[in-house]
């Protein structure tokens, strides 16, 4: 079994050889088959440069790292990432967060032409089932490990000039 998310379960599509319950490599393909997005993120990319990664962003009290596709042929808006419901610390949070309001993102555009479509592709890594049910405990229904995973990484190619940015989004979630 993949450690996919079900918010991703029908979008993530695993390449490679290499996926395990441990980690998933794939790309993001709507389910209208596009694989052409406009990407719209809430994090902070003032040292890109430096970090090579958008990382979170604090707003008022709170931290956000938010990352959303909209697919440019039927317009969905498919959320990839939200740090306060995805991952092991978003999966003990996620009801606390569930009816937040979120703050608007900003588009996404490639630093080399300044195009807003790409393909989107991620790695997810987890501790995997097991370690899922020793570490949550009885109140945590064993099924749900795909969610509680440790790392997420997300890479873009600009559909315009083939720029690629690996890990854009390099994101711990412990």
């Amino acid at each position: 079994m993949l450690p996919i998310p079900k918010h991703l379960k029908d979008i993530l599509h695993p390449t490679g050889n290499k996926n395990n319950e441990k980690q998933v490599s794939g790309q993001i393909i709507c389910i209208c088959g596009c694989d052409t997005f406009k990407i719209k993120y809430v994090g902070d990319d003032k040292e890109f440069e430096h970090l090579n990664a958008v990382c979170h962003i604090q707003i008022d009290e709170s931290f956000y790292l938010i990352v959303k596709a909209e697919c440019v042929k039927c317009k969905t808006d498919h959320l990839i990432f939200d740090g306060h419901l995805h991952g092991w610390d978003g999966y003990g949070s996620r009801e606390d967060w569930a009816d937040k309001i979120k703050p608007d993102g900003k588009l996404y555009t490639c630093r080399k032409c300044n195009a807003d479509t790409h393909t989107l592709s991620l790695v997810i890594n987890s501790q995997g089932q097991e370690d899922f049910i020793s570490e949550g405990g009885p109140e945590y229904d064993k099924e749900d490990w795909v969610e509680a995973f440790e790392w997420i990484r997300l890479s873009t190619i600009c559909k315009n000039c083939n720029t690629v940015t690996k890990e854009w989004i390099d994101c711990e979630t412990m």
